[in-house]
């Protein structure tokens, strides 16, 4: 089946925000965007025919491999597949049912292991691997924005303009409605982040929890 490769690129506050789709002749479309400079979100239809699913499967993985060498991450969102843990040297699983919302701790439990692997080292980078609707890495993007807003530091501010324009670009069209109201109602409560935060990092007992009004937290609901 011959393959058609379409590169896009567009200007972003991080520097990069390229998006690559690859189209075939049986509609097999596979998207790949540079959120920001260190997450990639990687995304495959869930119609995608076997053969060119795996064949595409390999190339992202080589150009993954050629760019950033043992520096990424790939958590997988969606169901588990050796092939994956075949491809690529560093997996997590965190799949759930596609088109459902996820557990409020799994949730939580994805933006930790992002965030150490992120502040491990400045060139690490994170691969969000999705096979079916693209919602799952709407919520996960929309969760880490959240969850690195409590501790952000100033550099920062950029690169959650570019999670929050991805979230409205590439999710809110095609996003489940349980999956905007979940991201509404388990995001918007800064307390809910605070707690759970908390349970996962060494904080001080007499820290108060963060109040975010920003129209970035604000405008996620939709």
């Amino acid at each position: 089946t011959r393959v058609t490769p379409s590169v896009q690129a567009h200007p972003s506050p991080s520097g990069i925000n390229m998006s690559v789709s690859r189209s075939t002749e049986d509609s097999c479309e596979l998207d790949l965007v540079y959120v920001t400079e260190r997450i990639i979100a990687v995304s495959f239809p869930s119609t995608a025919n076997e053969d060119n699913f795996r064949s595409n499967l390999r190339e992202v993985a080589q150009m993954l491999k050629s760019k950033h060498g043992g520096n990424y991450l790939l958590f997988n969102l969606s169901e588990r597949r050796p092939d994956i843990t075949r491809l690529h040297a560093k997996v997590l699983e965190f799949g759930w049912p596609d088109l459902h919302t996820p557990a409020l701790e799994k949730i939580c439990s994805v933006c930790k292991a992002m965030d150490t692997w992120l502040n491990a080292d400045p060139h690490n980078v994170v691969v969000l691997h999705n096979k079916g609707n693209r919602g799952r890495i709407g919520v996960v993007i929309a969760a880490y924005m959240h969850y690195s807003n409590i501790s952000a530091s100033a550099d920062q501010a950029l690169d959650r303009f570019a999670m929050k324009r991805f979230y409205e670009d590439k999710i809110v069209p095609i996003g489940q409605p349980s999956q905007r109201r979940w991201v509404l109602t388990k995001m918007i409560d800064p307390f809910i982040w605070w707690i759970l935060w908390s349970q996962t990092a060494s904080l001080p007992p007499t820290c108060s929890p963060p109040i975010c009004v920003c129209s970035c937290c604000v405008s996620l609901g939709g």
